[in-house]
């Protein structure tokens, strides 16, 4: 096996390599997915995948998406991700994006504080962002692109507090499963020379665009991490929220998240390209009072809806998907859980 060395730290690569090397005791090519209730092989999985970023029209791509979360289909990345063995070159490819990555982001506890104690917008220029629409091959929306990554180069403001994927692989706090999602993300996903091509402010500070992922550690105990749901839920409690998604959203049936809310509305946009109908969404949102906490899941179009209603005065999150991953998910185990 080649390699090249980036840095002359013996010390410190060795580390780094100590962390990246996770045993399995599973093959990839033994694994079984599920497909409409029938168990599938890897290989036919992989079409699926391969179907899914095909030229197909963008509606068929998004039902058969739909098709798969609603028959709990595993996505195959996920094994890619946990039984993934990386390479020297992968861990000095991702030893030079730390080295360039920006230091001016919180870790997820600030970022949380941050948010509750400024009740400030919060728009989100994550992995989903930054690979589907800004470095993606395949551009659907020309305009949510440029405004992305103006909102990226911006960084924060009084108002909206720009989050973005803090550089977190290394840090063994955080859970195992996502500590090798970002390993994974920014080695075979991004790659350094893409990376070197994204654009941050210099100045000012980001938030964590996973800091409610990342609030809940490794070693957490069940009623450590009830706390911590209890102390995210200040955000909404007793206001009156808008909840901004689609109507197959999993909050439409919430009954304990949000029940200490003072009032629910609604405005409904697609499951996906909701960028389509951004004016629209805007334009109902637009006629509830600035008094209002804006909750919004709508994947990269939440980013420029956020950022755009903190100027009109509004406190409006991009939630990503908050409510799945966290409420619907036992964090507990998320390492031995797909997420």
């Amino acid at each position: 096996m080649s390699f090249t060395c980036h840095t002359k730290n013996k010390k410190e690569r060795l580390f780094w390599y100590k962390i990246f090397q996770f045993d399995t005791d599973l093959s990839l090519e033994k694994c079984k997915f599920h497909f409409f209730g029938i168990r599938i092989s890897f290989k036919w999985h992989k079409f699926i995948k391969i179907l899914l970023s095909s030229p197909l029209p963008l509606k068929w791509r998004w039902w058969i998406k739909g098709k798969l979360d609603k028959y709990e289909i595993y996505p195959m990345w996920q094994y890619e991700i946990r039984y993934h063995k990386f390479d020297l070159n992968e861990i000095s490819e991702l030893f030079e994006i730390y080295k360039l990555f920006p230091k001016n982001i919180m870790n997820s506890d600030d970022t949380l504080d941050f948010i509750i104690k400024n009740k400030i917008s919060v728009a989100r220029v994550g992995d989903g962002e930054i690979v589907n629409e800004i470095v993606g091959k395949r551009c659907y929306f020309p305009e949510l692109k440029e405004r992305l990554i103006k909102i990226l180069m911006n960084g924060s403001n009084s108002k909206c507090l720009v989050c973005t994927n803090a550089f977190f692989p290394a840090d063994q706090n955080i859970k195992l499963f996502l500590r090798k999602v970002a390993a994974f993300y920014w080695t075979k996903v991004i790659s350094l020379e893409t990376f070197k091509t994204l654009k941050f402010a210099k100045s000012g500070m980001y938030g964590d665009a996973y800091c409610f992922l990342n609030y809940f550690k490794e070693n957490d105990s069940s009623d450590l991490a009830e706390k911590k749901k209890k102390y995210i839920r200040q955000i909404w409690e007793k206001r009156k929220v808008l909840f901004v998604v689609n109507k197959n959203s999993p909050v439409m049936n919430d009954k304990s998240e949000f029940c200490d809310v003072e009032q629910k509305a609604f405005v409904f946009g697609p499951a996906g390209g909701a960028f389509a109908e951004y004016d629209r969404i805007m334009q109902e949102i637009k006629q509830y009072d600035t008094d209002w906490l804006i909750y919004i899941e709508m994947g990269p179009c939440a980013t420029i809806l956020a950022y755009e209603l903190s100027k009109l005065g509004y406190q409006a999150l991009d939630m990503g998907d908050y409510y799945s991953r966290i409420i619907l998910s036992d964090f507990n185990n998320i390492n031995n859980n797909v997420i």
